[in-house]
Parts: C-alpha cells; structure tokens; sequence
C-alpha cells in the first residue's frame, strides 16, 4: 500500500514536472517568437525608413537640377531671345516688303516662344512652385497643354482649399507631370479630366483620360517589355510622401490614377 502511494506521488510529480516543463517551453517558444515578430518589424520599419529617406535625396537632387535647368532658362535663353529680337527689328526697316513679312512673323514666334519658356521656368523651379501653390501651378501646366489643341482639358476641385507642405506639394505637383506627360507619350487621348479634393482627411489627385488604355498586370509581370519607367516613378515618388497610389487601366478604356495623401 505504501509502495503505491509511492508509486502515484512519483507519477503525479512527474507529470506536474512535465506540465510544468511543457509550460515552460511553450512559453519561452512564444516569447521567442514574439520577440523574432517584433524584430522582424523594426528592421522592416528601417528599411522602409531607409528607402523613404533615400527616394527623398534622390527627389531633392532631381529637384535641384530642375532648379539650375530653369535658372538656365531665365538667365541664358531668354534674353538671347531678347537680343535676337532686337536685331530682327533693326533690319526691318531696311528690307524689302517680302522679307518685312517673315520677319514681322518671326518676331511674333519668338515672343510666343519666350512665354513659353518663361512658363516652362515657373513649371521647373522648385521655388515657384512653392511660393504659387500647387493648384495654381497646376492650372497654369495645363493651360499650356490645352492651348496645344490638341486634347480637351478639363479640372475641377472639390472642397475649401489648402496648403500641404512645401516638399509635398512639389512631388505631388512633379506626380501630375509624370501622369500627364505618359498620358500625351502613350495614351493617344482626346479628354484628360483632373480633379483635386480637399478631403478632411485625405488630399485626393484623380487624373483620368480617355485613351487606349493599357493593362497594368502586363507591366508589372514583363516591366522589360515596355517603358514603365514613367510608372515606377509614380510609385517611387508616392513611396517617398508616404501616399497612396492607385492605377486603374484597361486596354481600350482608358486610365484613372488617383494620389492619396493622408492628412
């Protein structure tokens, strides 16, 4: 009889001890994992601090080449322009009535093509993107674009306006450059419709047209076989304010890209 009682306290402290163990175990598993989960997170949280701060150096430094190429501009061709037109009206009153006509019409081209460079210099400079805002900017780009003739242009905005933060109104403005400028290289559209959205918590662009269209699994699965350099761009750009970005396409029926930036 002792012998049993024996028997059953050594088999009860043996199973306590293994439930104990078992329960120490499974603890240490779980804080392990825990603890691996948490790593995991924080070098995924580096990382991805790492790349927002590199797409933000490479931004200023693109930012800042457009800033001397518009320099450039204000400094250097338009005031040869200037010079140029000065001496076409010199000779205008010593030439016959044929060569009056050509030069009269080459005076007007130049000042057209002044007015366009200086509005290209507003579009490039960093400067006076943040100082006008990038609405108005905006509005003036694609003023430009209508005057082309060759698509209709069509923008529109919905609540009370405000300002961002300088460094993300000028991605966000360099966005809707990339978008337009791949919807005039491949999109062989007739509408292009811009709307902007003072949400209250978010600040929406939607940039639609009308054009072919195009399949955006096809790019991401192939990316050799096209130009999707406009495209990574957009989500680099995106990546780099912490927006998000939506493409919607399909072959025929046009494409809608929509910028979100939370508030």
């Amino acid at each position: 009889m002792y012998e049993e009682k024996v028997i059953w306290e050594a088999v009860i402290f043996a199973t306590v001890l293994l439930v104990a163990l078992g329960v120490v175990i499974i603890s240490f598993l779980f804080l392990y994992q825990r603890k691996k989960y948490r790593h995991r997170q924080e070098v995924e949280k580096i990382q991805e601090t790492y790349t927002q701060e590199m797409l933000h150096s490479k931004s200023e430094i693109q930012e800042q080449t457009l800033q001397q190429i518009a320099t450039e501009i204000h400094d250097n061709f338009n005031p040869t322009l200037s010079v140029i037109n000065l001496n076409l009206a010199s000779v205008l009153p010593v030439v016959g009535e044929p060569a009056k006509e050509v030069i009269t019409d080459t005076k007007t081209l130049i000042r057209q093509l002044m007015m366009e460079m200086k509005s290209l210099s507003s579009t490039l400079n960093t400067d006076q993107i943040s100082k006008t805002g990038l609405t108005r900017t905006l509005e003036v780009y694609l003023e430009r674009l209508r005057k082309t003739g060759f698509y209709g242009v069509y923008f529109t905005k919905e609540g009370d306006p405000y300002k961002l933060p300088g460094t993300k109104e000028i991605i966000l403005f360099r966005m809707c450059q990339e978008t337009l400028n791949n919807v005039v290289k491949h999109a062989d559209a007739k509408n292009i419709y811009i709307k902007i959205i003072y949400g209250i918590k978010a600040y929406i662009i939607e940039i639609k047209d009308d054009g072919v269209g195009f399949d955006p699994a096809f790019i991401t699965e192939a990316p050799q076989k096209v130009d999707s350099t406009g495209l990574r761009n957009l989500k680099n750009r995106a990546l780099a304010i912490d927006a998000d970005l939506s493409i919607d396409s399909r072959p025929g029926e046009g494409t809608i890209i929509v910028i979100s930036l939370r508030i």
